[in-house]
């Protein structure tokens, strides 16, 4: 008995030292650990001073789409109101707002929500349906709060972020979580660098901001994996690019290589007498008249570097050429029967268009709105899809035109497609020729347009400007 009582004894003297000599062990390895990584993230054990002060600079904005029926004796009926919500960022003190283009994309009224509960209407001043961003602006009698956007490239993975914004209504509200990952391309745009976290963000906090623990956006959430805990933020640097030119009135138009490739494989490579590893897209053939060709790039030649961006594959190219703005140049890196070369080109439009060249479409302006006849080729131009086979293309809208948006009421905008007017209660079809004719001889105080804006159908009633 009493040699079973000094086993127990051993057993727990030896548990002891061996948990001490663990203990030990372990506060060596915290020891030799770099400390000043997490200090900063230990020493932040409250959000509240800094999202306090972030709140006030965060809106949600809530687009209004108006819609008005026909009946079934083709009489125009009373019209239907949508309402998309989504939230936005103050940049700066004189009320530029920045939010995703497909919040506020159809609306014919944008209305911002303050934190302070005051509303007020904003104005588009412009969009990039490609990166997903658009500018708002208000004008507000007193001095809005804002915040700066900071550098996105100096985001590493493990920061923590803020997220603010309106989920389904729910205005002000903050989330927060650590950046998961950089550089992802989902294939959604463009943009093949979106910021991953897990900081929840649903319906309604699109647009709105992520913030560094600095109180600097980062980024402008844009999506997310439904109940996954996953969401993306386009990064502040492709943000910030894109706004500079919105703010001077800029329209932003994005540039074509106008080439065919293919993407290298290890048997491709091998046939072409390259690396088994080598990377990097093959012109197959050069468009005339196009970027490509004007700066000298051959069928053969293969591309691997594209200004600073890495082309690996044909998605990185389609990338870094679609974020340059029109008669940007740059630098292009290629191999030419095995010899790396390099040539300047000069980023132009489709087929030899740039923004300095006038087009020769035969078009009309009637109270501030730009119109030309729908054809083939104009379709093919301006990459229009629609199975119309007449009709007006709006090209331009004036801000000032009373055709255009004006507070609630509904209006045209640039690529709607006119099908028809309806005049003395018969519908006429339309075109270059015959509009001014057409507007001019309606008698009553509206006019009444046929309109396709992308998928749907829609009937807009314009103040007749003779009357």
């Amino acid at each position: 008995m009493k040699k079973v009582f000094y086993l127990h004894l051993m057993v727990f003297a030896l548990q002891g030292i061996s948990n001490v000599h663990s203990k030990v062990q372990l506060l060596n390895q915290k020891a030799a650990l770099p400390q000043q990584k997490s200090a900063e993230y230990v020493n932040v054990s409250s959000l509240s001073d800094i999202v306090e002060s972030l709140v006030p600079t965060v809106v949600s904005i809530y687009a209004v789409e108006t819609n008005i029926g026909v009946n079934f004796n083709n009489k125009f009926s009373k019209s239907q109101q949508e309402v998309f919500l989504g939230s936005g960022i103050i940049i700066d003190s004189s009320g530029y707002i920045v939010t995703n283009d497909n919040v506020i994309a159809g609306a014919n009224n944008i209305k911002v929500k303050l934190h302070d509960g005051s509303e007020l209407i904003a104005e588009l001043v412009g969009g990039d349906s490609k990166i997903n961003i658009a500018l708002l602006k208000v004008n507000s009698s007193t001095v809005l709060p804002y915040a700066s956007f900071g550098d996105s490239n100096q985001s590493r993975i493990g920061d923590q972020v803020i997220v603010i914004g309106s989920p389904f209504g729910l205005e002000g509200t903050v989330t927060n979580g650590i950046i998961s990952a950089k550089g992802r391309d989902i294939g959604s745009s463009i943009v093949n660098d979106f910021i991953q976290t897990n900081a929840v963000v649903h319906m309604g906090s699109f647009g709105g901001p992520m913030f560094n623990l600095d109180g600097k956006v980062i980024g402008i959430n844009s999506l997310h994996v439904s109940h996954s805990g996953v969401s993306f933020a386009i990064p502040s640097n492709t943000v910030l690019e894109a706004v500079e030119h919105l703010k001077k009135g800029e329209k932003i138009r994005r540039g074509m290589l106008n080439i065919m490739l293919n993407e290298l494989t290890p048997e491709l490579n091998e046939s072409l007498g390259l690396k088994q590893d080598q990377t990097g897209v093959l012109i197959t053939e050069v468009i005339k008249d196009g970027s490509a060709a004007r700066c000298g790039i051959i069928p053969g030649d293969i591309i691997t570097k594209f200004h600073d961006k890495e082309v690996k594959k044909g998605r990185d190219l389609q990338v870094a050429v679609s974020s340059t703005m029109l008669n940007s140049e740059r630098e292009v890196s290629l191999l030419r029967n095995g010899k790396p070369i390099s040539l300047k080109c000069k980023i132009i439009g489709n087929k030899g268009e740039d923004s300095e060249q006038q087009s020769n479409d035969q078009s009309i302006v009637v109270n501030g709105v730009k119109f030309v006849d729908l054809t083939s080729d104009v379709m093919k131009k301006y990459n229009i899809s629609s199975n119309a086979t007449g009709g007006l293309l709006v090209l331009e809208v004036s801000p000032n035109s009373s055709w255009g948006r004006q507070g609630f009421r509904i209006g045209l905008r640039p690529r709607d497609i006119i099908l028809s007017v309806k005049h003395d209660d018969n519908k006429k079809d339309i075109s270059v020729k015959t509009l001014r004719e057409v507007v001019t001889n309606i008698k009553h105080d509206e006019i009444f347009l046929t309109v396709q804006r992308q998928d749907r159908m829609l009937y807009i009633a314009l103040p007749n400007i003779n009357k």
